[in-house]
């Protein structure tokens, strides 16, 4: 009886102790992660909040495993927010000039980070990145180099 009481005090207070530990929330990654290039976006701005947050943590991701196929799905989520900073530039917000201000900003950042991630895939020849490369931005020779590859163990 006495080693039951025992366990089961053991197990409720370890399993208390996980319920009081802070997850950190996205404004605090910011903070301690300057490399997730938080002040170019549209922080204090109730717009874009999901598409903002799902970024910075992708980015997060990114730093942890940095890996071609991060970078792509960094693409998309870009692209998403940049649909979302457009639709939300386009609100004129009553007494906050500023926050207009501040989500053109963010619109321009977004534009130029889809280029840069584009830059920065460039030089791959992973034919994932190529595929990628010639279907969402165009490249013809990508194109070229994923076709050359037609046949290849590279595309099993």
């Amino acid at each position: 009886m006495k080693k039951t009481y025992w366990l089961l005090a053991s197990l409720t207070t370890l399993t208390l102790t996980g319920c009081f530990e802070g997850n950190v929330t996205t404004e605090e990654l910011c903070q301690k992660t300057p490399e997730l290039r938080c002040e170019n976006l549209n922080m204090d701005d109730g717009q874009c909040r999901i598409p903002r947050t799902k970024l910075i943590w992708h980015r997060f991701e990114l730093v942890k495993t940095p890996s071609e196929a991060n970078q792509i799905t960094e693409y998309s989520i870009v692209a998403d927010y940049r649909k979302c900073l457009e639709l939300a530039s386009q609100i004129t917000p009553i007494d906050q000039s500023e926050l207009k201000r501040q989500r053109f900003n963010a619109l321009v950042h977004s534009i130029d980070e889809l280029k840069r991630i584009v830059e920065e895939l460039k030089g791959s020849q992973q034919p994932e990145t190529l595929y990628f490369l010639w279907s969402q931005t165009g490249d013809t020779q990508a194109r070229r180099q994923f076709l050359q590859m037609e046949g290849t163990p590279q595309l099993n």
